[in-house]
């Protein structure tokens, strides 16, 4: 039997150095033949490093947005994490939802037409964007602000979404920030979030690690996505994460 077994693979062997150049280079055409230089064209032209420099502070959010630094937000590209998060808005059967830092309100595209909306952001120009495009969908606001420390004293909402993290949201951007700014934002939020609410969370990969336990006393983490959007430097992969606010009481 164990002579049987060597001849057999003695055989088995000589047939695959001989026939292994053959196979190496069927694989190596196949693989030039899938994926051409210009198969995947981008829809988004990478950012003059000149105003990627301005998405990284709050205070040059305005020039941001007035430069067209962030119109690859609108991009076909990234239209499934719109369509993703507002997706959990929908299943969860949210009904009055608070969009940090809304941008241009892609989301309000995907979102179910009962949906009560309040959309926040640094740029007037991207609020005034926003208002010209949905300013007459009912239920929906706008408000051109400082989610940190704009007057929202009455308002609270069943879902929060807080997409495009990053530190735009701290007080010196990316020139020696602070992650508690960031844990700042997020106490904040959980001020307009009634118990058992959602707060649905989006950034590229890195940022989760860095907050998560600013969530760990008072959320579960219900469920989480990530998706590779494009293969294009302005749109990297996303994690988003959902989690539910522990209602008063509620054990760890």
């Amino acid at each position: 039997m164990g002579r049987r077994f060597q001849k057999q693979m003695a055989y088995i062997t000589g047939v695959l150095r001989r026939r292994a150049p053959h196979l190496i280079g069927h694989l190596r055409t196949a693989r030039k033949a899938a994926a051409p230089p210009d198969f995947y064209p981008s829809d988004i032209p990478a950012l003059d490093p000149r105003r990627r420099e301005d998405v990284f502070c709050p205070y040059t959010q305005e020039k941001a947005y007035l430069r067209g630094t962030y119109d690859y937000l609108r991009a076909l590209a990234l239209v499934p994490k719109h369509a993703v998060i507002a997706g959990y808005v929908n299943r969860l059967a949210s009904r009055r939802v608070l969009d940090m830092g809304c941008g241009t309100a892609e989301l309000l595209a995907h979102l179910a037409l009962g949906v009560a909306y309040t959309g926040i952001d640094l740029s007037p120009a991207a609020i005034g964007a926003a208002k010209a495009r949905y300013g007459d969908r009912p239920n929906t606001r706008f408000i051109a602000g400082d989610f940190s420390c704009a007057p929202m004293p009455s308002l609270t909402f069943d879902c929060i979404v807080w997409s495009g993290v990053g530190w735009t949201w701290t007080r010196a951007g990316g020139r020696g920030s602070d992650v508690n700014d960031l844990n700042r934002v997020v106490d904040r939020a959980g001020g307009h979030l009634e118990p058992g609410g959602h707060f649905i969370f989006e950034a590229i990969p890195g940022w989760w690690e860095t907050l998560e336990r600013a969530f760990y006393a008072d959320y579960v983490l219900i469920t989480s996505c990530d998706l590779h959007c494009h293969q294009c430097r302005e749109t990297p992969r996303r994690d988003i994460r959902v989690l539910r606010r522990r209602a008063p009481g509620e054990a760890r």
